[in-house]
């Protein structure tokens, strides 16, 4: 399931390990979270989080700028809520 990115709040520059090239990101993410279980007569019902997650690059696909790094963003998948409250 695809989240919408609400807002990016940080990203970290390329990194680099034994699987390739890859960015992590911090974000509000709409819809990732339960707010409601349901019930009989309710659907269940899903708010905005903080996550973090990560996306691997093309080995000549680094972002340049800070627009290339918000477009990649909205690429990420899967999504994980944090759970750091600082």
């Amino acid at each position: 399931m695809s989240h919408s990115v609400l807002q990016v709040i940080d990203h970290t520059p390329v990194l680099i390990d034994d699987c390739g090239q890859y960015v992590e990101f911090t974000a509000v993410v709409d819809d990732i979270v339960e707010t409601f279980a349901g019930s009989y007569d309710e659907p269940r019902q899903f708010g905005p989080a903080v996550c973090t997650g990560r996306i691997l690059l093309a080995d000549d696909d680094a972002p340049a700028t800070r627009d290339d790094f918000i477009a990649l963003a909205h690429n990420v998948d899967p999504w994980t809520p944090s759970l750091d409250l600082n």
